[in-house]
């Protein structure tokens, strides 16, 4: 058995993200674990046709908040980007600011097929559009 892994992303993640990800483990299910998972999410289908569950942040590919430590002189890019804006705080200087740089959730916005029947997504594009 060969396992292929072709890995979804937008274009600007480069060839960065796709060597990591081209790096990831693949572990492979023995039958009784796939039919419990197979078993379980039909029962999630089915419970959820009238009001689908919201996805988990792990199952929109959720991309964490950051924040951007800019220098104030060059607003084009961040000089580094951190985990958290207590952090980006940290390390700032006179000649800094912070940006807050929102997270995103990837699969959602941009490989969802039905999204546009979500209340989590429709609830991001109302936040998106006003």
């Amino acid at each position: 058995m060969k396992v292929i892994v072709v890995p979804l992303g937008k274009e600007s993640d480069g060839y960065e993200n796709y060597a990591a990800h081209a790096k990831l483990p693949v572990i492979l299910w023995d039958d009784s674990t796939t039919e419990a998972f197979i078993r379980e999410r039909i029962k999630a289908h089915i419970e959820g046709e009238e009001n689908p569950p919201i996805c988990t942040p792990e199952e929109r590919w959720r991309k964490p908040d950051k924040g951007a430590l800019m220098k104030k002189s060059s607003k084009k890019r961040a000089l580094k980007l951190y985990d958290t804006e207590r952090q980006a705080e940290a390390a700032k200087g006179a000649m800094h600011y912070i940006e807050p740089r929102p997270g995103e959730d990837v699969r959602c916005l941009f490989y969802c097929p039905v999204n546009k029947f979500c209340s989590y997504y429709q609830g991001l594009m109302s936040e998106t559009h006003q």
